[in-house]
């Protein structure tokens, strides 16, 4: 398995890592980590895998939530040869709807208890002894890295500014990442909303 992981990796002209929640959660984030170091491949996270990845790594490239992402995000996720897919959490919430393009010829999934290479399963082998072996094993020279979207924090083009005093989402959102500094501390929740029958 690991071979086979380390040649798709060789063969790819284009691979990232997309790293999520279960990372976090199956403490992984020590092999993760070197896996980034040593590769220098793009990097990306889902919304439940921030603060999996130092956003200060010099491949970091932003948050990947489908449709939702920023459109240079969504487009180097969708059109990459080869997606490392370590600790993967697939919700409503965090896959922007459903709304990811990951197809599974180009996918490597780690798990906490099985892998998935391409179309096939691989039940009770866990992700942190595959990503230790495969870290031992790569040669590192034959890895081709792409490089990353800028992901600064300015607003999009595509954002029109107005002379309305109303505050909604498309005013809102795109201008959140201009006021935060770092040490900032942010909580959030997700919503659910109460579906009411009225008669």
């Amino acid at each position: 398995m690991v071979d086979e992981i380390a040649r798709l990796i060789y063969n790819s002209k284009n691979t990232i890592i997309l790293a999520d929640a279960c990372a976090i959660r199956h403490r992984v984030l020590d092999e993760l980590h070197e896996l980034i170091e040593k590769t220098q491949l793009p990097t990306f996270v889902s919304p439940m895998g921030k603060g999996a990845v130092n956003e200060e790594f010099e491949g970091y490239g932003g948050v990947y939530v489908g449709d939702v992402s920023r459109d240079e995000v969504r487009q180097r996720v969708d059109d990459a040869e080869l997606i490392l897919y370590v600790g993967g959490l697939q919700s409503d919430f965090n896959s922007g709807g459903f709304t990811y393009r990951i197809a599974k010829k180009n996918t490597v999934e780690f798990h906490s208890d099985h892998m998935k290479i391409r179309y096939s399963e691989f039940p009770g082998i866990r992700m942190p002894s595959v990503l230790r072996k495969l870290l031992d094993k790569l040669d590192y020279s034959k890895i081709q890295t792409h490089p990353i979207p800028d992901i600064s924090n300015t607003i999009p083009s595509h954002v029109q500014e107005s002379d309305s005093q109303e505050i909604n989402h498309a005013w809102f959102w795109p201008r959140v990442g201009q006021w935060l500094r770092e040490g900032d501390v942010i909580i959030t929740e997700t919503f659910v909303f109460p579906i009411m029958n009225y008669h």
